[in-house]
């Protein structure tokens, strides 16, 4: 094996066994390098700097505000109390916090510990969580994060809600993340005021998103005795499963990594994940319990739940030992690696019985890929090994055979305690350096500046300015806002440098600054008097639908205006939308942060050649109203109103024409409101027999309530038609953004968003797994627009419909990442940071 170097340990060390070994008895592990020698002492930590992140003192101060807590029957559940207690302030508003509370029964005038109980992303206050640790002696308190109430409602709570995540673009009082820590703190508060609580013992459990509130909280409030997150922890840059690129600048991880905080942890803690988390890697729990000493469980057969996570044994009896001195986990007091063995020194409890040690290894890379169900997946899971074990239980040691040709290993220590067996693991071990390669180790450079382009309708000049890829142009031209009140403010994708124009959607009007706006950061305030178009509140959150064969019903929990009963978003196609849009065009310093278009030309290679030899190109275009070129301005659907922009696909071909020469038929026979299953059927009608060079598919926007089997048997169906009548062309699939994220439930069990999220997902493993998967290229538009909104624009501010289809903005962000995907860097050639 190769030898261990000391900074791996900055990584935290899991002893993972990967498969059984192989081969004869005279082999031995990769490199059995003899001399090798290292020792960990697991209860040590590491002495870290204590530099404070800008959130930290004003969220500290929340200690010391005494919540106003009040009693609801709204959402009330037996066996526990529901009450509403004061928040963090937001934009000079007062909030409240939903929470659900319960004390154990039977303790009589003793002293109990308690726990505040965090929920995970798009959860709420679990009231059977609180109720499982009341059973277990513990008072509780489980809070909600996201401004809202178990039944959805919003309203009388305020705040922000979690669209933002990690951003850095506002204020840092107006941020999701200050909130959702500011509610776990006032907590402590909250639960301290039961004279049954004993305030020297109370602990903060996690789950996923509440598992990262819970370790920023954790380094901001010194009255938590214990602290136990379950999947996220800190260093979550590093993490090589979904949250290690999430589009977040390295400000914004300097505002909310949990490792900021590290420094100020006073409590006791332990770390709960699966070796193979989809969102959380095992390696950011092993660096992270390095360095605070603390102790880690990995439960290899795990999935990432609530339920599940609520179900941990070990979790209670953490927080059993730590707060009622019981000794219940066995303890690894020290573990090293000399040449092929591990060796390690632990404890059982006198009142529990070792039943062994258990190995997991990975034999190959910790790497994940995209997958079909959690975003990405692992690509091979840690294996339990058969692999000799030598342990002297009397004194608690141990000696394991590292694993033939084991990259990373983890082993458990497992007890039995009560008729329950409980594991503690130990750290990572990366017996080969290069096993974790870290996300973002290339991030994008500032683009240089060029000169303005002054066009207000569309011709080559024009298409110039606007084929500027966001991802790498200084100069943005026409971002469109949506001002809610006749004071609103809205959101660009990046801090303006200088604003050269800001004007209506058909860019005939222009507005003055200090007279009809202010740019306040990357802000843009609509000023009392402006010549600026707006909705008021009640016309953009209607009380009846405005078109009863589109119900687009709003999300309560995710309006930013407070207003009550229920509500519907307007609807309106054609300009009846864009024309209360405002269009700013301006410079910017910043260097994108999200995940950068793919160049996939080595898919394309029989299109190109036709494109480098000068060839007519005949492109199809297929799918739903998307693909039909809803709704640009120089489109029906768009108005056919200035500036007269042409659909994506349009654009795509120009560009071609312009920059290589070549003729290009192009044929678009997509049809609006069409699902896959339609797009199969007609196939041979509107497809079949026709010579095709490059068929641009775009599809998904409207199957909603299509399964993941029906999906990718369609998707099969089609791309085997294709390939059979034309052996040498080539497919993109473009796959679809979300809809405006302000949607809700609308009727019966259909939604606005339904299954949209994960249609990116199903066709990259279709197109993986299919043999003509090197013809297929996939655009990736819903990993840009997730990036926008992650900066805090909402979805409202791109779209011509308010629901589903793209104005002139974010049309170009088709054409954008069409070009990347087929022309890589003759299109656009990014530089990067060394």
């Amino acid at each position: 094996m190769k030898k261990i170097l000391s900074v791996l340990f900055a990584f935290t060390f899991l002893f993972l066994c990967g498969c059984k070994n192989q081969g004869n008895g005279n082999q031995k592990p990769i490199g059995g390098n003899t001399d090798t020698q290292i020792e960990v002492d697991y209860n040590q930590g590491v002495e870290m700097q204590k530099i404070k992140p800008l959130p930290y003192d004003k969220l500290a101060k929340q200690k010391s505000v005494k919540p106003i807590v009040e009693e609801t029957e709204r959402c009330a559940e037996d066996g526990v109390t529901a009450i509403e207690f004061s928040g963090a302030p937001y934009k000079g508003e007062d909030t409240k916090v939903f929470a659900y509370v319960g004390m154990p029964k039977n303790s009589g005038n003793k002293k109990v510990p308690a726990v505040v109980l965090v929920h995970g992303g798009g959860g709420r206050a679990f009231p059977n969580w609180v109720k499982a640790w009341n059973e277990r002696g513990f008072a509780a308190i489980a809070i909600d994060t996201e401004g809202k109430r178990p039944d959805n409602t919003r309203d009388g709570l305020g705040g922000p809600y979690i669209d933002y995540l990690l951003t850095d673009t506002l204020p840092v009082e107006e941020q999701w993340m200050f909130h959702a820590v500011s509610a776990a703190v006032r907590a402590v508060s909250v639960i301290s005021s039961y004279s049954q609580v004993d305030t020297t013992k109370i602990g903060i459990v996690g789950v996923s998103w509440g598992s990262v509130i819970t370790s920023i909280a954790l380094g901001v409030d010194n009255r938590f005795a214990f602290g136990a997150p379950i999947y996220g922890t800190g260093h979550l840059d590093e993490s090589l499963a979904r949250f290690g690129n999430q589009g977040i600048t390295n400000n914004g991880w300097a505002l909310w990594n949990p490792s900021g905080y590290f420094p100020f942890y006073t409590a006791k803690m332990h770390l709960f994940n699966s070796d193979h988390d989809p969102h959380f890697s095992a390696n950011i729990n092993s660096k992270s319990a390095y360095e605070l000493g603390a102790g880690v469980t990995y439960i290899a057969e795990h999935t990432h739940s609530e339920e599940s996570a609520q179900a941990i044994k070990e979790v209670y009896a953490f927080a059993d030992e730590a707060v009622n001195g019981k000794d219940i986990l066995p303890e690894i007091k020290k573990a090293s690696v000399q040449g092929e063995t591990v060796k390690t020194q632990f404890s059982v409890p006198k009142d529990s019985r070792l039943v062994g040690i258990e190995v997991y290894a990975l034999k190959q890379n910790l790497a994940y890929y995209t997958d079909t169900e959690y975003s990405v997946a692992i690509e091979k899971d840690f294996e339990l090994i058969e692999t000799p074990v030598r342990f002297d239980p009397v004194n608690g040691r141990a000696e394991i055979t590292i694993p033939w040709q084991c990259k990373i290993m983890y082993f458990n220590i497992v007890t039995n305690y009560g008729g329950q067996n409980l594991r503690l693991s130990s750290r990572l071990f990366v017996l080969d350096e290069s096993a974790i390669t870290l996300p973002n180790n290339q991030k994008i450079s500032v683009a240089p500046t060029k000169d303005w382009i002054d066009e207000t309708e569309w011709n080559e000049n024009m298409m110039d300015a606007y084929l500027q890829p966001y991802w790498y142009t200084r100069e943005i031209y026409n971002e469109t806002v949506v001002f809610i009140g006749e004071e609103g403010t809205a959101t660009l994708m990046y801090t303006p440098e200088t604003v050269r124009s800001v004007r209506d959607y058909r860019l005939t009007e222009t507005y003055e600054e200090g007279k009809d706006y202010v740019i306040e950061g990357n802000q843009i305030r609509r000023l009392k008097g402006s010549k600026m178009p707006y909705w008021e509140p009640e016309e953009y959150f209607l009380s009846q639908p405005n078109d009863p064969n589109i119900v687009v019903k709003a999300d309560l929990s995710k309006l930013d205006v407070e207003l009550d009963g229920e509500r519907y978003l307007l609807y309106g196609e054609y300009a009846t939308f864009t024309d209360k849009q405002v269009a700013i065009t301006y410079r910017h310093s910043e260097a994108y942060s999200g995940v950068v278009p793919e160049a996939q030309q080595e898919k394309l290679t029989s299109f190109l050649e036709k494109v480098q030899n000068g060839e007519t190109l005949n492109i199809m275009v297929y799918g739903d109203s998307v693909a039909t070129g809803c709704n640009a301005s120089g489109t029906q659907f768009g108005g056919m109103i200035a500036p007269y922009m042409p659909d994506a696909n349009q654009i795509v071909s120009q560009y071609i024409t312009k920059n290589y020469g070549n003729t290009v038929s192009l044929e678009n026979q997509a049809v609006g409101g069409w699902q896959i299953s339609q797009c199969w059927y007609a196939y041979d009608e509107k497809i079949s027999g026709k010579s095709i060079d490059l068929m641009i598919f775009r599809i998904g926007g409207n199957d909603n309530r299509t399964d993941e089997y029906t999906y990718k048997e369609y998707l099969e169906k089609i791309i085997n038609q294709f390939f059979a009548e034309n052996p040498n062309g080539n497919l993109i699939i473009q796959t679809p953004e979300l809809p405006n994220q302000q949607t809700g439930i609308q009727l019966g069990d259909f939604t606005w968003t339904g299954n949209i999220d994960k249609i990116d997902d199903w066709t990259k493993a279709v197109v993986r797994e299919h043999a003509k998967g090197d013809k297929i290229a996939v655009a990736d538009v819903q990993s840009f627009t997730n990036w926008v909104e992650g900066r805090g624009k909402l979805t409202r501010d791109w779209l011509a419909n308010n629901v589903n289809h793209a104005n002139d903005f974010m049309i170009r962000s088709y054409a954008q990442i069409l070009l990347k995907t087929m022309f890589g860097e003759d299109y656009v050639k990014e530089t990067y940071q060394k």
